[in-house]
């Protein structure tokens, strides 16, 4: 299903003003698709907007910054809108697992 997908729409929804588009993620083994960025405002003309969804982007939730000594630290989260290939899945995940180590998404 895609209960996790809806998760992260409800996260991301409820939070609107404090989310940034980082990038657009591609991997061979994702199925493509294309839509309307869901989390952008819809400016003009019948509510029309340039912004678009991919099958994997990446948000970063941004974050006040810290004062009295606080740590804060951004949080990142991956939309991922499509599956991955049929029987690929933990080909995928292992993928996205060793990105997120080398980009340093570890901690």
């Amino acid at each position: 299903g895609n209960v996790a997908q809806l998760a992260v729409d409800l996260l991301l929804a409820g939070i609107r003003q404090r989310v940034e588009h980082v990038a657009m993620l591609r991997h061979p083994l994702v199925l493509p698709c294309f839509g309307v960025n869901p989390y952008v405002p819809r400016e003009g003309a019948g509510g029309i907007t340039s912004h678009a969804a991919h099958p994997l982007d990446l948000y970063r939730l941004v974050t006040s910054e810290g004062g009295d000594g606080v740590d804060v630290r951004d949080v990142y989260v991956v939309q991922q809108r499509a599956p991955a290939s049929a029987g690929c899945q933990a080909a995928f995940s292992g993928d996205l697992m060793a990105w997120v180590r080398e980009a340093g998404f570890d901690e």
